[in-house]
């Protein structure tokens, strides 16, 4: 009786060992890194009426002739709460224009921002906020899979602000010192792992003094860059000698913004008199939508 006992020990026991290595055994894996290379280069330019529709959303990023003077990266693994890489540079940095990234096989997505002017960002690794006033701002954001050969690719950013103009008709008058511009804006964009989103909308006011040389000018123009896609009123005042207390107040309604549109409110400012303004909706820079509120 005891043999058979002790072989069914021996056996349990061999059983158990190899349970238990291969358990200890990973599977294995595929560790090799592969080049990811994004170049965002070679755009053109708009500020102003574009001669093709082709044009509407590029920025030129080449270093003679782009406003554009910072570029941000973003890296994120797909379904991930975290970012892999990030990268801020500014014109004339080694490598504008070009991101390159070792990575292992996977789901990946990279988000772009590039801006005419200096970007702020919330500094916590994960989420960024930029904060207006805008310069142009561009963005895109590429899901892409890393297999088992290197990736290059070409990325062209969209822009997503707008442009809002005020056109002054009538002649500044030799005692106005001040005229205040305000319009609703999102004063943050944010780009996490998740998506893209403009927040904190609020009321942005631009104030600009009037000098010796402006006085007498008519189609005076005041123009701002904006990231607020939806009608809203925009409020214009004028001041005198009092710089706390507005002299004359005009409000225009229902002022209708979208992205890569450019919006020009004109009418006449110190004329006496309730005679509105207009609101030119200019699809991308191009093509009048006129209406008048």
């Amino acid at each position: 009786m005891k043999k058979p006992l002790l072989l069914c020990s021996v056996l349990a026991l061999l059983l158990f060992a190899c349970k238990k290595g291969s358990k200890d055994t990973p599977p294995p894996t595929d560790e090799k890194k592969y080049a990811v290379t994004f170049n965002v280069s070679d755009f053109s330019q708009d500020y102003g009426p574009l001669e093709s529709a082709k044009q509407k959303k590029g920025l030129k990023l080449n270093a003679d002739s782009s406003s554009t003077e910072r570029l941000v990266y973003q890296l994120f693994k797909e379904g991930g709460t975290g970012f892999i890489a990030y990268k801020n540079l500014l014109r004339g940095d080694a490598g504008f224009g070009t991101f390159s990234e070792q990575l292992t096989p996977g789901n990946y997505i990279a988000a772009f921002v590039g801006s005419s002017k200096y970007l702020q960002n919330s500094g916590d690794k994960k989420t960024f906020t930029y904060l207006g006033p805008w310069g142009e701002i561009f963005t895109k954001r590429v899901s892409f899979t890393v297999s088992s050969a290197p990736v290059n690719t070409s990325v062209q950013l969209d822009r997503v602000n707008n442009q809002l103009v005020l056109n002054i008709e009538d002649a500044i008058p030799a005692d106005v010192k001040k005229i205040e511009f305000s319009y609703t804006d999102n004063f943050a964009l944010n780009v996490t792992a998740s998506g893209n989103g403009f927040t904190n909308a609020n009321t942005r006011t631009v104030t600009v003094y009037v000098t010796s040389a402006e006085v007498g000018k008519t189609n005076y123009k005041i123009a701002v860059n904006t990231c607020y896609n939806a009608a809203s009123t925009v409020t214009i005042r004028y001041f005198k000698n009092d710089p706390n207390v507005p002299y004359g107040i005009k409000t225009v309604p229902n002022v209708i913004r979208k992205t890569n549109y450019r919006t020009t409110v004109s009418g006449k400012l110190f004329t006496p008199g309730n005679a509105g303004f207009t609101v030119d909706l200019d699809d991308t820079w191009d093509e009048p939508v006129n209406g008048e509120f």
